[in-house]
């Protein structure tokens, strides 16, 4: 296979996570708050949309398919700008659940539909069953090469 060709899988799922990376790094909301938060705003979003449940830091790195290294990494960042507090499950100090603060309720509350229009973007000129079927190929495509480790 000649990987200097457009059609490689790798290289346009390359391109299109690093132009949706762009975008979100550059929210407006995030501009208007002086943040940065770069792909973190989606560890963010989740948090908050899920705010009643109890998520631990294995879901997240389950979720988006970080590396315990990494997304230890994020959490402590995270805390350190106050976005995230971690809150002892029981007995077990070891399992803590990522709770999100006021703070990152607001920043979430001001790029929550920047996002949602880049998402939208994406796919705008899909019809419903193609940006279905879209979604379907990306989440078994993750899977054949998670399929692979």
């Amino acid at each position: 296979m000649d990987f200097d060709k457009e059609n490689t899988v790798g290289l346009q799922i390359k391109r299109l996570s690093s132009i949706f990376s762009r975008r979100v790094e550059n929210l407006d909301g995030l501009k208007s708050l002086n943040e940065q938060l770069g792909t973190n705003a989606f560890i963010l979003l989740h948090l908050v949309n899920h705010k009643n449940q109890t998520i631990c830091q294995n879901d997240i790195k389950t979720r988006f398919g970080i590396t315990k290294g990494t997304i230890s990494k994020i959490l402590s960042n995270l805390e350190q700008k106050e976005y995230i507090s971690r809150i002892e499950i029981g007995n077990d100090k070891r399992k803590k659940q990522i709770v999100p603060t006021q703070k990152a309720i607001e920043v979430v509350n001001a790029i929550q539909d920047e996002i949602a229009e880049i998402d939208t973007a994406v796919t705008k000129d899909f019809t419903s069953e193609e940006r279905t079927q879209f979604i379907e190929f990306l989440k078994r495509a993750i899977k054949n090469i998670e399929d692979k480790k």
